[in-house]
């Protein structure tokens, strides 16, 4: 019964103690003197989530010209956060069509227009 119990006591702790994947470096990029850089800590700088922010700096100067949630995490207040954060995975220039794609960790696909810095869902 000891071990019964041990048993259910470690996959309990297990749960408990959950951490999502470390989100891996996505490389920046640059266009038209703006570099997009992937913002995997959010919660960080007043948004709600971590995942799913852009931010655009100048790329000449570093200078932070904006911030852009590319999509929204509803968070479940029954687990913890962090199993629950979606990373981008990639960004992508489609320079003729000036726009990112930009693809997260469950596979959901969005455009970022460079011109207008407006967000379309595309897939997933």
């Amino acid at each position: 019964m000891k071990t019964i119990l041990f048993v259910i006591f470690i996959l309990l702790s297990g749960v408990a103690f959950a951490k999502g994947p470390a989100p891996k470096d996505v490389p920046a990029v640059v266009f038209e003197g703006q570099k997009y850089v992937v913002n995997h800590w959010g919660l960080d700088s007043a948004f709600k989530q971590n995942g799913g922010i852009i931010d655009v700096l100048d790329a000449a100067t570093g200078k932070l010209i904006k911030k852009i949630q590319i999509y929204v995490i509803e968070y479940n207040p029954s687990f913890e956060t962090d199993i629950q954060d979606v990373f981008i995975t990639s960004i992508i220039l489609d320079k003729p069509n000036h726009r990112l794609k930009i693809t997260n960790q469950n596979g959901d696909e969005y455009y970022l227009d460079l011109r207008t810095h407006i967000v379309f869902h595309i897939a997933g």
